[in-house]
């Protein structure tokens, strides 16, 4: 009998456990601490590897919404904030971009603060790839660029 009794606590503390753990809330993905030294040393460093430099659009892949950006758009990073988009059928955008842990966010001028938010998912001085939340579009996607 307490066999039995200590089984079926055992079973109803692992269901506990693994509800405990789970959500059905997406990820919050913008602020996770994917890089353990992200600080303002990694941001600069983040910087220098974009500003004044022009960066070719090369893989798009959607994961939800619109993405305005096509294969061949360039992006500029300037060495003053300065942002610019130059785009497929003459879509060109500007605006101004900084580095926020680990983050690089434009801002465009319209109603949202941070109007695009990408995570850096891997970058070299020739290669970058983001995950980017668009609020403006209310859409996500995945950029790749080469210098």
């Amino acid at each position: 009998m307490i066999g039995k009794f200590r089984n079926i606590l055992m079973i109803l503390f692992s269901a506990l456990t693994m509800l405990s753990v789970t959500s059905c809330e997406p990820d919050d993905w913008y602020w996770d601490a994917w890089w353990e030294d992200s600080s303002w040393e990694t941001d600069r460093r983040i910087e220098e590897a974009l500003m004044g430099r022009i960066w070719s659009l090369t893989y798009v892949e959607e994961g939800y919404g619109e993405c305005p950006y096509r294969s061949g758009d360039e992006f500029y990073f300037g060495s003053n904030g300065k942002f610019e988009v130059r785009g497929y059928e003459n879509f060109n955008e500007r605006g101004r971009w900084y580095v926020e842990r680990s983050r690089v966010v434009i801002d465009f001028p319209n109603q949202h603060d941070e109007d695009l938010v990408g995570k850096i998912e891997d970058l070299t001085r020739h290669f970058v790839a983001l995950d980017v939340k668009d609020y403006d579009y209310g859409s996500r996607y995945y950029l790749e660029f080469k210098r």
